[in-house]
């Protein structure tokens, strides 16, 4: 098994451990593979080849891991107060994206717990 390219397997840069320990250490599939000028499947089987334990696709299964300085409640207590969640990302040190998520969460804590899930516990 092997990522062939025309029915020749593609010879990459790196041996497929240190492609397994920069994955591991938190490095993508797909930074991987656009440093290495190869696709994300390539280099996936690589990875799998030596036995990696790939994390789910999205980052779902890790949602809301980091841990903020502020609480949720602080967190939308200054968005409605009018700050920008570019400006609360830059400060907090995360990206907007998890800043979105967590007013999200705040907002159905806030609503009962009636999220996505129809308020089902998880």
């Amino acid at each position: 098994m092997g990522a062939v390219s025309g029915g020749v397997r593609i010879e990459l840069a790196v041996p497929s451990q240190v492609l397994r320990e920069r994955y591991e250490a938190g490095e993508s599939l797909y930074d991987l593979a656009r440093e290495l000028g190869v696709s994300a499947p390539t280099v996936k089987v690589r990875l799998l080849e030596v036995g990696t334990v790939l994390r789910p696709v999205g980052g779902r299964a890790g949602r809301n891991t980091v841990e903020l300085p502020i609480s949720l409640k602080e967190l939308r207590r200054r968005r409605e107060a009018g700050e920008s969640v570019a400006a609360l990302a830059a400060e907090l040190w995360v990206s907007p994206n998890t800043i979105r998520a967590r007013l999200k969460s705040a907002e159905e804590e806030a609503q009962g717990g009636q999220g996505p899930q129809g308020g089902q516990e998880r």
